[in-house]
């Protein structure tokens, strides 16, 4: 494959641009699929702006050409679907706090879910084993499923079936072991795979050490351990066992399972997995068929001939100040995000990790206090030149993100009222900190609650849009 493309893992037939019948995928990028030449010269205009519009360089997708806003660049399959045990652990972990990663046990990581490897659902009421492998199933069809196939075959050749006593051990990641097999063989056949490095992280800046990558090292080193000691799988390299498990668990991100059914897939995007990291991307992913894990990467702004293509990793949140999306980066991937948001202290005019001056608030004006260094622990109120440490600032605020913490789960008037009381003049925030937006997160998640309506009503429908374009024209401004 050329450093100029296609990246992406797609099926061989998919249903034309035009017409909707079936046919094959444009050779140059293998976003559009076309029944034959007539409807692909037809499609051109509107093809054009994303085809061969991405190219590797260093390991990292950039841009071949000038890419309009709203531009589809790629289209992808996931090249491994796995359960996605240890991948459910770091998540809760890093939704709860960042920062526990650090004094994360790898041992601990795996033994929290025992999922179905043929449907991911979580086994915690029930629990029952591939007949063949020994591997943790809840039917008889998942043993049988297309996907299982892989680690269970692979078992078989071997002669072992995993003890009934493995599955719930906490020194036997089995999630880990099912998803370094079905890597492995899936670098066999795509070639897509072979791009990238388990070592990658996403930034010019050099990289360095992190817990999550330190974890990440001890588990593939017990998964190899397992997988070559245990099962006695020789005809897999050490070498190509440690890489694909350190592949499934950088790169691997969880996805839900089917409607209602508690569990965790793993999936892994070789292809989009070559975008390098941004707080403020240049592209995002949204779903091409609804139902389906097949993705399109679309640009969200103009893109520039030999920028790199970024995206938003897993670490960190948008609504999150630089120093905490910093702190969740570091923590994740190794490096000190430099992108073109975290290097500017107004945080792209957004101000979100910013509270007001509360001397300037005291005489009527509303002024920000900003960070006057590269590690924001030292802070200046752009109007009185007042200068204060980070504890100081964070001060300002802690009173409120209790506060927050206190209303979760709580009903949408409360929300609203906190915020009115939280913002310049009657508090030191303003309606794009950090804080405020988080909670209007949290206000705009009652939307999607079964009883949206009734939080609609509770509300006001005016008070409720308002809220919600505020929130959107901060995310797009």
């Amino acid at each position: 494959m050329s450093a100029k493309g296609p990246f992406c893992f797609i099926a061989p037939l998919g249903p034309c641009a035009v017409c909707g019948e079936s046919g094959r995928a444009c050779s140059k990028c293998r976003v559009d699929y076309y029944c034959g030449k007539e409807h692909q010269k037809a499609h051109w205009p509107q093809h054009r702006a994303g085809c061969g519009s991405v190219a590797l360089r260093g390991g990292a997708l950039v841009a071949a050409k000038n890419i309009p806003a709203g531009t589809a660049i790629m289209r992808e399959q996931p090249s491994v679907a796995f359960p996605a045990s240890f991948h459910a652990f770091a998540q809760v972990k890093s939704m709860t706090d960042c920062s526990l990663m650090c004094h994360v046990d790898a041992r601990q990581a795996p033994s929290l879910k025992v999922l179905c490897v043929g449907c991911c659902i979580d086994l915690d009421r029930w629990l029952s084993q591939c007949r063949r492998c020994g591997l943790p199933v809840c039917s008889d069809a998942c043993s049988r499923s297309v996907d299982h196939q892989v680690e269970c075959q692979i078992f078989q050749r071997a002669k072992f079936v995993v003890p009934k006593a493995h599955l719930r051990n906490a020194d036997i990641p089995l999630g880990v072991v099912v998803a370094t097999l079905r890597t492995a063989t899936a670098c066999a056949s795509n070639s897509l795979l072979q791009h990238l490095k388990p070592e990658t992280v996403f930034s010019e800046n050099a990289p360095k050490m992190s817990p999550w990558i330190g974890v990440t090292t001890k588990l593939a080193a017990r998964v190899v351990r397992y997988l070559r000691q245990n099962a006695r799988i020789k005809w897999l390299s050490e070498r190509d066992l440690e890489r694909a498990a350190r592949l499934a668990t950088a790169f691997g991100t969880v996805t839900a399972t089917e409607e209602g059914m508690p569990g965790f897939l793993g999936v892994l995007y070789a292809g989009m997995s070559l975008r390098n990291h941004s707080c403020f991307p240049n592209s995002a992913d949204v779903t091409k068929t609804p139902g389906t894990r097949e993705l399109l990467a679309v640009t969200t702004k103009d893109v520039v001939a030999g920028d790199f293509i970024t995206v938003s990793r897993e670490c960190g949140n948008w609504v999150d100040s630089t120093y905490d999306r910093r702190q969740s980066v570091l923590i994740r991937w190794g490096f000190i995000c430099g992108c073109e948001r975290c290097v500017d202290t107004t945080e792209l005019g957004m101000y979100v990790g910013s509270p007001c001056c509360a001397d300037c608030a005291g005489q009527g004006k509303q002024c920000y206090v900003l960070p006057v260094d590269d590690h924001h622990s030292s802070w200046r109120c752009w109007a009185c030149n007042k200068t204060m440490t980070s504890s100081q600032v964070n001060d300002l605020t802690t009173a409120a993100k209790i506060k927050l913490a206190q209303l979760r789960g709580s009903s949408p008037d409360q929300l609203l009222k906190f915020i009115e009381d939280s913002v310049y003049p009657r508090g030191l925030l303003h309606p794009s900190h950090s804080v405020m937006l988080h909670a209007k997160e949290a206000f705009r998640a009652k939307f999607w609650h079964p009883m949206a309506e009734d939080f609609i009503m509770q509300v006001g429908a005016d008070r409720w849009k308002d809220v919600i374009r505020e929130q959107l024209r901060v995310w797009t401004d």
